[in-house]
């Protein structure tokens, strides 16, 4: 695989870096402080474990944690939607483990460049839309960057609809790309990315069709099965809140798409925006 330009973190959104610091301050989680400061083995990314001053919380903002999928619906109010999601980041913040904590094996340095985790992917079982978190090596990926969660809808959403490519992996999953999510190595989303369909051997489809199914992009039950609760609602409010800059970035990945080669391993990101609230 083709290595491809170092695509330094664009963005920190001010109002989640703003409250990391009180979350440390708050519940004291300096053991999550430590950084390992260790050279990447052969076939393992490295990893580094969030700062004290990267774990999420504002407090406020009512949600019902423990509740079950389908007795409450997520808000639909985008400013219900931040608030959820600040209150969720809270909630496991206070349980001691971080958002990129509850994805890494344990233990954490046998986090492996390119290994989908969870091993099959996160599925929620109702809507079939999915995700899972990987890193590049270190001299492919962005500055700072510790890895990304990949977001998909089942093909079966786009029903008859042809797509413009399919994937040429024998095997490959029946999936559709919606965006990718980047976190760097404090523990904080930076940027979103849409990918050239080599990437994730995904069924290609245009922007608009996409567009017009974000809100089958449920995922509150991804990970459940596999002991990894809250980060599939947590993604699922993300892409809620980034609605309007996700549309943007797939119409500007369709307009890269005009000009460039499906299979040219040199153009791995076609778009990108901030991640912002």
């Amino acid at each position: 695989m083709q290595q491809r330009a170092h695509v330094p973190p664009i963005h920190q959104e001010p109002r989640l870096a703003a409250v990391l610091h009180q979350a440390a301050a708050l519940h004291q989680l300096t053991k999550l402080g430590a950084a390992l400061h260790q050279r990447p083995k052969p076939g393992a990314a490295l990893h580094r474990r969030p700062r004290p001053d990267a774990v999420l919380l504002l407090p406020g903002a009512a949600l019902l944690l423990k509740r079950r999928r389908a007795a409450v619906p997520l808000p639909v109010n985008r400013q219900d939607q931040i608030a959820a999601l600040l209150e969720l980041s809270k909630h496991m913040a206070m349980e001691g483990r971080t958002l990129i904590e509850r994805v890494l094996p344990q233990p954490p340095d046998t986090y492996t460049q390119y290994e989908h985790y969870p091993k099959g992917d996160a599925i929620d079982p109702d809507s079939r839309a999915r995700w899972f978190y990987h890193a590049h090596a270190p001299e492919a990926r962005g500055m700072d960057e510790h890895g990304h969660f990949h977001m998909f809808l089942p093909l079966s959403a786009f029903g008859d609809e042809p797509a413009l490519a399919t994937p040429r992996k024998d095997g490959a999953a029946k999936v559709v790309h919606v965006a990718a999510l980047c976190f760097n190595t404090d523990g904080l989303p930076t940027h979103w990315i849409a990918t050239n369909q080599w990437v994730t051997e995904e069924f290609l489809y245009p922007a608009e069709a996409i567009i017009a199914r974000l809100d089958r992009m449920q995922m509150e039950g991804a990970g459940v099965s596999k002991g990894i609760p809250y980060i599939g609602q947590w993604l699922t409010l993300a892409l809620a809140i980034a609605r309007d800059d996700i549309a943007d970035m797939l119409r500007a990945r369709d307009v890269a798409l005009k000009n460039t080669d499906l299979r040219d391993y040199n153009a791995e990101i076609l778009a990108q925006c901030d991640f912002t609230m």
